[in-house]
């Protein structure tokens, strides 16, 4: 079971060094740093990361998180796994808030990226936060959950895709340190008390801030492929799993 996790790992990781790479050519003076928060892998696993994010010449931080140091901030109620996720969840935040990036990409470890994915959120962020005169959130997953409300929606047209209006997302989203900022009680609100959903508090945010998804996907959530939040609708998902293989 260890090795089928960390592969998916790899491979997640993989694509997105790939869509750096990609940006990196569009966006001359992209300054990109991976920040990884590490609650638990194997020492192997994660050299293995190390060697990966080095290769590709990125500026790259560890952090092996101790969930101890939360304990008075936790619901001492929530499970002993869901008290890491949300420690995690916590010091992501953290880093984001007092570092010096404008702009911030919270990213789980299971998510398969197309290479142009962030090629095309960094210039629909940009054209967006122009239309709006504004922040916003961008989520990188068309979650086919989302197409159960027979409801209105706002289309509109990014780079090279559509991206509509969402209220709902799970804990992988691009936004701006601005935006953290002014909604900061809110985002680590998750952090302290389980809610339910668990992203309830990011719902809050989307019904003030405007948060989007692309059409199609550009990003495959893999936790999800047996549940209702599934694969993404008009998503080649072998193509992707298969490009981002990773040699032993």
């Amino acid at each position: 079971m260890r090795k089928k996790k960390i592969n998916t790992h790899l491979r997640s990781l993989n694509s997105i060094l790939k869509s750096i790479q990609t940006a990196k050519s569009n966006f001359k003076y992209l300054d990109i740093k991976i920040t990884a928060i590490d609650s638990g892998s194997d020492e192997a696993d994660v050299r293995k990361i190390e060697n990966m994010i080095k290769e590709k010449n990125i500026n790259f931080e560890y952090i092996k998180l101790n969930v101890g140091e939360l304990k008075d901030f936790i619901d001492p109620q929530a499970s002993v796994n869901q008290k890491s996720n949300m420690a995690n969840i916590y010091k992501s935040f953290e880093i984001g808030r007092d570092g010096k990036y404008d702009l911030l990409y919270f990213l789980e470890d299971d998510y398969l990226h197309e290479q142009n994915s962030l090629n095309e959120m960094l210039f629909s962020y940009e054209k967006f936060a122009s239309l709006i005169k504004d922040e916003l959130i961008i989520c990188p997953t068309d979650f086919p959950y989302l197409y159960n409300k027979f409801e209105p929606t706002q289309i509109i047209l990014g780079n090279n895709r559509h991206w509509r209006v969402i209220e709902e997302t799970l804990c992988t989203f691009l936004t701006s340190k601005r935006l953290l900022i002014k909604h900061w009680d809110t985002f680590i609100s998750m952090t302290k008390t389980e809610h339910l959903p668990f992203e309830k508090p990011l719902h809050e945010i989307y019904s003030k801030q405007y948060c989007l998804s692309p059409i199609p996907s550009l990003a495959m959530h893999c936790t999800n492929i047996n549940s209702i939040y599934g694969i993404s609708p008009l998503m080649d998902w072998k193509r992707l799993w298969d490009e981002n293989k990773i040699n032993d």
